[in-house]
């Protein structure tokens, strides 16, 4: 049985990424847009020594057709998107 270690997340917790993703201004690096597709989410906290417990790389993909490299990512800890505020 193979377990992944990304957690795919309900529209809630996406809109949540949305408005973190507006609220830090954050554009894509290779076209400048702000318009993103959300994928899944990997726990890095645990994976890396200088990140904090809970801290979880969010998979975004930039929707510009044209872009030249549309795959990126922000980090979010858990508390800024998968549980209600």
């Amino acid at each position: 049985m193979i377990i992944s270690e990304n957690k795919s997340l309900g529209e809630g917790q996406k809109q949540r990424v949305l408005k973190r993703i507006r609220e830090r201004n954050f554009t894509c690096v290779s076209c400048g847009s702000r318009d993103f597709e959300i994928g899944a989410a990997l726990e890095v906290g645990f994976l890396f020594l200088t990140e904090q417990p809970g801290t979880y790389m969010v998979a975004l993909t930039c929707k510009k057709p044209d872009c030249a490299s549309p795959r990126t990512g922000i980090k979010l800890h858990k508390s800024e998107f998968l549980h209600e505020s």
